[in-house]
């Protein structure tokens, strides 16, 4: 395969399947976000917006639909992830990057934890840690045998789905990045480093496989009204999550202060 720095050089377009489809995921995790803060809202049956849409947002949050969907969603968006990472010789920089603004979005968190008295307000580990986390792993790989990249997906989708939605008998959070959760447990936004990172590591074994040469797989003159919006968010898709969850924290805040 040709060496990934003098694909950088070439200056090969980017691929438009996957930032389609990072593009599509970031839209919907936005959209389950927005709920989750409607589901959240202490409100009367007087104000009948926010009501009914407080009420849909908790019919919507439960429904098993929403729950295969979201899981769907996630694999997609590790896997695309891992695939473009693929391509990029600065993965180590841009996983510090993520890393910091993940623990600054953490200190912020638990900030609002002091403020506002509500304990499940902290993010100790969310998406943001778990991409940046993934990527730094994948940067260690990178170059290495695939035999390697197997095992990591193989390891790590096996022990996370063994792990899935449990609670253990511990006294530790120290293992929650790994998906081990005491029984008390509970964040604003958590999202383990199993089984995701086994799905990043099978989108990059994925892109080396099919995109030797960097080249989209799909034409990419897809009705561009409707296309180009979606690849710009896919582009950006690190900037459009953190954004909306600093954006929607102190609207739905305000909104619960004057209801």
């Amino acid at each position: 395969m040709e060496n990934i720095e003098n694909i950088e050089k070439k200056g090969y377009r980017r691929i438009f399947e996957l930032d389609f489809l990072r593009g599509l995921a970031i839209i919907l995790v936005m959209f389950d976000h927005l709920l989750y803060n409607f589901a959240k809202l202490a409100v009367s049956s007087e104000n009948s917006f926010l009501f009914e849409m407080h009420r849909f947002s908790n019919f919507y949050w439960d429904h098993p639909i929403r729950i295969v969907v979201r899981l769907i969603v996630l694999a997609v968006f590790f896997s695309v992830s891992g695939a473009s990472s693929q391509f990029s010789a600065s993965n180590k920089k841009r996983a510090i990057e993520m890393i910091l603004i993940a623990y600054a979005l953490t200190i912020v968190s638990y900030l609002g934890v002091i403020i506002f008295k509500e304990s499940s307000m902290n993010i100790d580990f969310g998406a943001i840690h778990a991409f940046g986390f993934s990527i730094l792993i994948y940067y260690f790989f990178q170059n290495k045998k695939d035999l390697w990249s197997i095992l990591i997906v193989a390891f790590s989708i096996v022990f996370g789905i063994f792990v899935y939605d449990k609670r253990f008998d511990i006294g530790t959070s120290l293992l929650v990045p790994f998906g081990i959760l005491p029984y008390s447990y509970s964040a604003a936004d958590y999202m383990p480093l199993f089984p995701w990172l086994g799905f990043f590591f099978a989108g990059g074994l994925f892109a080396k496989k099919f995109y030797q040469q960097r080249k989209s797989l799909l034409k990419k003159e897809i009705y561009p009204k409707l296309s180009n919006p979606i690849l710009f968010m896919g582009r950006h898709s690190l900037w459009f999550y953190f954004g909306q969850q600093v954006i929607l924290f102190p609207v739905f805040t305000l909104i619960q202060f004057f209801i």
